[in-house]
């Protein structure tokens, strides 16, 4: 699996929801309430890039290792981004827009780490498929 696509994936899944989320407010006359959207969107990428790193880390290989790593990745992502939440809500006095851009985009970003990860651990079950012979053996 390209590491390229598994750091770039979230990025633009992330920056495809804010547009959309922007579109969908001023269609229905809404303030989209961007400076709060785009504080979200960045706590939201912070703690995401920070999630896919331990499977940056870890070679295409052990199921079992590419399993624990994807785990691990998305307790740093939830971690980390209740952490900056709280810095932000506490610190700059954030109000419900940020609150609910944040709950919006903390799914949308967890959905594309799971799918990041899923695909990384069915491309190591048909590497490791392709490296035993029919008895299970080496």
């Amino acid at each position: 699996m390209n590491v390229l696509f598994t750091l770039l994936f979230n990025p633009v899944i992330l920056a495809l929801a804010v547009g959309l989320g922007i579109a969908v407010c001023r269609l229905f006359g809404a303030d989209p309430h961007v400076r709060e959207l785009l504080i979200a969107a960045t706590v939201c990428l912070i703690s995401v890039e920070a999630g896919v790193m331990p499977l940056v880390r870890r070679k295409v290989g052990d199921p079992g290792a590419l399993f624990q790593a994807g785990f691990a990745g998305t307790l740093l992502h939830l971690v980390l981004a209740a952490g900056l939440a709280a810095t932000v809500m506490f610190g700059w006095k954030a109000g419900n827009a940020f609150a609910y851009w944040l709950l919006a985009l903390y799914w949308v970003t967890l959905l594309g780490l799971c799918l990041v990860i899923v695909k990384r651990l069915r491309a190591s079950e048909r590497g490791a498929a392709t490296t035993t012979t029919m008895d299970g053996h080496v």
